[in-house]
């Protein structure tokens, strides 16, 4: 059996979140104890789960970001290495910013 995929796990949250939203407004018309209360619980999780996984997606990104400024800046020194060009010391200064 395949894994699902991740559109297919948000559209199953996403499916989850509004059948639990209209039965937790269902139950308030029902005797039934505490069917809110479990109706809203899982509510709670789903959320959770879909901030997790919108923090992981961004952390990805952040990451994926991080390492092409580090890409950037070996470039840069290996352009300024081929030129023969002196590192000025503006480079040097924002370098050391961004590694602090």
């Amino acid at each position: 059996m395949s894994r699902p995929t991740s559109d297919s796990v948000a559209v199953s949250l996403d499916a989850s979140s509004v059948i639990l939203s209209t039965l937790s407004n269902a139950a308030k018309l029902t005797p039934v104890p505490f069917l809110q209360n479990a109706a809203d619980v899982a509510l709670n999780i789903i959320q959770m789960v879909q901030d997790v996984k919108s923090n992981k997606d961004a952390f990805r990104q952040l990451a994926d970001d991080a390492c092409a400024l580090v890409y950037i800046v070996l470039c840069s020194n290996d352009r300024a290495r081929d030129d023969r060009a002196a590192v000025t010391p503006a480079y040097l200064q924002h370098t050391r910013e961004l590694a602090e």
